[in-house]
């Protein structure tokens, strides 16, 4: 499942790579794409002893490509289990998905350009968020840090 989803995800990349969007939105149900995503990274965090905790208030039907909204989701989850701590809260509200954890926080300095792609091409790090930018902006979502410290980040998407 795993592998044929990871496919998808990866066709939707390359068409949105090659046209600048997406031909698959389609009407999601927020919460049940935030669920499947969680419920991929649950071993992961648990293997470092955190957890994610996912809460809900009113959720609105979104359009979006749930190939790239849960690669956004994904890239967010990884990093805050790459560079954060404790318990990741997750709140899907309205028509966005806030993640935050108990992390030490992000630099003013570092925030500024914390989506910029990197300048070091063969840099192994600082491609994630850049890309996670993208992808949201080529569904006609937006992505943004609202939150130094907790590091907390919304992805707003498209409302039906």
């Amino acid at each position: 499942t795993q592998t044929h989803e990871l496919n998808l995800t990866l066709d939707d990349l390359l068409t949105v790579a090659r046209t600048g969007s997406t031909k698959e939105r389609t009407e999601l149900e927020l919460t049940a794409l935030v669920d499947h995503q969680v419920a991929d990274w649950q071993h992961r965090f648990a293997e470092k002893h955190r957890q994610v905790v996912v809460t809900t208030g009113r959720a609105l039907h979104v359009i979006a490509t749930p190939g790239l909204v849960g690669q956004v989701i994904g890239i967010l989850l990884d990093n805050a289990l790459r560079h954060g701590r404790g318990t990741v809260a997750i709140l899907v509200q309205d028509d966005s998905v806030t993640i935050e954890d108990e992390g030490p926080g992000i630099g003013r300095e570092r925030a500024a350009t914390l989506f910029d792609r990197p300048l070091d091409h063969q840099a192994a790090h600082g491609r994630g968020l850049p890309l996670a930018r993208r992808l949201a902006e080529s569904d006609g979502g937006r992505l943004e840090l609202i939150e130094l410290s907790p590091p907390t980040f919304r992805l707003t998407l498209v409302r039906r």
